[in-house]
């Protein structure tokens, strides 16, 4: 988006905000204004982008418009006169048109994919496209009739339709509120501690940092890239008027509308689709407003961690706390059990809608009895009150509906308060259930019970999900026994069939939940030996999809450049590969032949990925393969990533930046700034290259090109001979570039040039600028020699592409 910087300084301007506002109806009134200048900002420095009326096929050109009039005048002469002769034409034009076709289509994704080497937002829209949508069906322009109650008719209408959704999305439970004595909040209350109210331009400035600039806007249609480019003057107007709306305990109305889009769950059995289960709602808030909200959370947050008011058990959404340690606090715990001669059992609840069941008079209870001061809560109390949401489907929307409980999700304020609401819970635990350990994320909470034997261990899990069930009473909440999972960790032979019976509400039943082979938890998967085999053999099948989209876009002839293809590996898949390393990876001894454990089987995934980026055939070694990417092996990848582990582990006791610790991280930063270095320098010689140049540059240095020699040696049927068609000497790049007499084509070098081995090393290396330059005529050379059939479409498209920009 372009935008006009002196038109928004001039139009906004300092001044140009009544700051001075005192009184809820004034303070309103500055919002609204806010909200229209800013709108009409929008409207004069950054037009609109226009609708989308429809265009033309990207691919459609001269030549399929002719091979089109050729296939149309040859049906037309076969329908005047059918004879065997018109027939014949009309399916050779009909062949035509369709190679023509397939051409000028294969022509113009291979050109948008060169395009991507330069536009990264284009880049990463075709990888995403590439790895989730293109191997599925598109999704259908409306929601199908929803399944209707028992005996009645299916929901068909636009407006039965939103009913339902709307009854899964915005539930409004009941709850025990009892023992809550103020649930108006009209009495005066002493805070434990004091948050201060006041906010300065630098607060407005830190938290817009932290927000993506391009993310979908709500209503207003005003993006956050957009409040960064005002700058210093829509910064002070913001801290005033945020300043105000903490002094009298307020929340702009225009902010509480949520445009909710309905989306699909990827993934899902056809049938899902007809209940409203099926769908997930995504929240469009107003960004002005989300402004507001995320000075509220870091207020929030800091005061929570420097109190202690969340468990030590809670790693989501907390600072030096991430899915990765939960994982390895279960892992570690269990270990410990072993070594202890005692057993361990993992109990994985699930708590149903956990966000949008949030009972708004007891999460204002309990950050009164926290201690929060009484501006924090009542501001609170405001943001939720009066709430609505407005959903989009089937290309229409829907009127207001009202949202009673739960706290939006997509709001940055929504994640701290359903961690300090479902504390409670953890401190119930650790006080009726000592001897069971909690590990939670957000809202997935999980018990893991300790004992002699898988008995006790059940028992244990037994009775604390019954002080689930009591707490979940008084909160409007309900934990999902149908969807509980069960693991009995065990080094023996023989796994524990012992299941857990976990009572309904109410004592209307129970629900068995047998144990599992592997289940899910946080993102990998815990097998009951802790092998990790169903993990790497998880990821495996998410390999396949990732890879899948690797080679949609990039191959060996065409495709982004071999930096951004790399760049597309090392973010996308080697992340999804290391993920969980901390936990499951063994680190390689200093002498040891190769890695252990799932790194050696998940080894061969990067490998397939490398000759992808690289663009190498099969038979290129697997460590020239890594050092054409500059990417290390994988298990020494791990190593490093399990050793960063530990560093951000040690950090609390670091921070005094002193001590040998301290140095040896000091110096692995060094290292690794200087491995960066030689990997920059390395990659100047792929600068300015397309996929098919560095492809052949590194198929060249490698030796594995598709000349006789190499055909040959790897015995292609075709290829009787590994002598150039000279008999001189072997068909290599080499002979080819500084030895053949007889070249296939007059080398646009002086022969002075590359005189030996080291010479023709130097150019392929790229050592120096002349270097670099040189080569790219030898790349040129090569390709249009005829010697390597694979390059003839990728140097034909590529003249075709210059031709065409110039």
């Amino acid at each position: 988006m372009e935008v006009n910087y002196d038109t928004i300084i001039r139009v906004l301007g300092p001044q140009g905000l009544r700051a001075q506002v005192r009184e809820q109806e004034g303070l309103k009134e500055a919002f609204n204004w806010l909200v229209e200048e800013l709108q009409r900002i929008a409207e004069v420095a950054t037009p609109r982008k226009k609708a989308n009326r429809g265009h033309g096929s990207p691919w459609w050109s001269v030549e399929v418009q002719e091979a089109q009039g050729e296939a149309r005048r040859a049906e037309r002469e076969c329908k005047a006169a059918p004879s065997e002769h018109n027939k014949e034409r009309l399916n050779q034009g009909l062949r035509a048109l369709a190679a023509t076709i397939n051409k000028e289509k294969t022509k113009t994704w291979r050109t948008t994919m060169q395009k991507a080497t330069h536009k990264t937002d284009l880049l990463w829209s075709l990888e995403r496209w590439a790895r989730c949508r293109s191997f599925a069906p598109p999704d259908p322009p409306k929601l199908p009739a929803l399944t209707g109650p028992p005996g009645g008719q299916d929901l068909s209408t636009q407006k039965e339709k939103a009913e339902a959704l709307a009854r899964r999305f915005y539930p409004n439970p009941e709850a025990d509120l009892s023992d809550i004595e103020d649930p108006d909040l009209l009495e005066q209350w002493v805070p434990k501690f004091n948050i201060e109210e006041k906010v300065t331009v630098g607060d407005v400035r830190a938290v817009l940092s932290k927000i993506s600039p391009w993310k979908a806007p709500g209503e207003d249609h005003l993006p956050i890239g957009l409040l960064k480019a005002c700058g210093r003057p829509l910064f002070k107007v913001l801290a005033v008027l945020t300043e105000a709306c903490f002094r009298i305990g307020w929340f702009p109305e225009i902010f509480k509308r949520a445009k909710t889009v309905v989306l699909q769950k990827p993934g899902k059995e056809p049938s899902t689709y007809r209940t409203p289960g099926g769908y997930r709602p995504i929240a469009l808030l107003p960004t002005v407003g989300k402004v507001i909200e995320a000075l509220v959370a870091e207020r929030i947050t800091s005061a929570a961690e420097a109190y202690g008011l969340l468990p030590a058990e809670q790693m989501g959404n907390r600072e030096h706390r991430s899915t990765e340690v939960a994982i390895r606090l279960v892992v570690a715990q269990v270990q410990e059990a072993w070594r202890q001669k005692a057993t361990a059992s993992l109990l994985q609840l699930d708590i149903s809608g956990a966000f949008d069941t949030v009972n708004h008079t007891r999460l204002l209870a309990t950050l009164r009895l926290q201690g929060y001061p009484q501006w924090v809560v009542l501001w609170v109390k405001a943001w939720l009150s009066n709430r609505v949401a407005i959903l989009h489907f089937d290309g229409q929307k829907t009127e207001d509906i009202p949202v009673i409980a739960g706290v939006p999700q997509g709001s940055p304020l929504s994640p701290i308060l359903f961690i300090l609401y479902i504390a409670s819970l953890y401190q119930a635990l650790k006080t009726a259930h000592p001897l069971v350990s909690i590990v939670g994320f957000a809202d997935d909470t999980n018990l893991l019970a300790f004992g002699k034997n898988p008995d006790a261990n059940t028992q244990q899990l037994e009775k604390a999900w019954k002080t689930c069930l009591q707490w979940a009473g008084t909160r409007g909440m309900a934990f999902a026994a149908q969807k509980c999972e069960l693991i009995h960790f065990n080094k023996g032979r023989r796994q524990w069939e012992n299941p857990v019976a976990l009572a309904h509400p109410g004592a209307s039943g129970y629900s068995t939940v047998k144990p599992v082979e592997s289940a899910r938890f946080l993102g990998v998967w815990l097998d009951w030996k802790l092998s990790w085999r169903a993990h790497h053999q998880a990821v495996e099948r998410k390999l396949k999809t990732q890879d899948f989209a690797l080679s949609r876009i990039a191959a060996k002839t065409w495709g982004p450049s071999l930096s951004r293809a790399r760049e597309v590996y090392v973010k996308c898949i080697r992340s999804a590969i290391a993920y969980g390393a901390s936990s499951f990876h063994q680190p390689t001894a200093p002498r040891a032949t190769g890695p252990k454990g799932p790194a050696k089987v998940l080894s061969k995934a990067q490998n397939r990925s490398l000759r992808i980026v690289v663009g190498a055939y099969k038979s290129a070694p697997i460590r020239c393969l890594e050092t054409e990417a500059w990417v290390p092996p994988l298990d020494l990848y791990l190593n490093k990533r399990l050793a960063d582990f530990e560093g951000r582990l040690q950090k609390q006791a670091l921070q005094s930046g002193a001590g040998p610790e301290a140095e040896r991280i000091t110096t692995g930063h060094l290292i690794t700034e200087a491995c960066n270095k030689v990997y920059r320098s390395s990659d100047e010689t792929h600068e300015g290259l397309t996929k098919a140049q560095s492809s052949l540059l590194s198929q060249a240095r490698i030796g594995d090109i598709g000349l006789r020699d190499y055909l040959f040696r790897v015995k292609v049927p075709e290829v009787r001979t590994p002598y150039c068609e000279c008999g001189r000497g072997r068909e290599t790049v080499e002979h080819l570039v500084a030895w053949c007499p007889d070249p296939p084509l007059q080398r646009p070098w002086d022969g002075r040039e590359i005189r030996s081995h080291r010479d023709l090393q130097t150019v392929l290396r790229g050592v120096g600028a002349r270097s670099r330059r040189f080569v790219r005529k030898v790349l040129g050379w090569l390709m249009d020699s005829g010697r390597l059939l694979e390059y003839r479409l990728a140097r034909r498209l590529e003249l075709e592409t210059v031709d065409g920009e110039g």
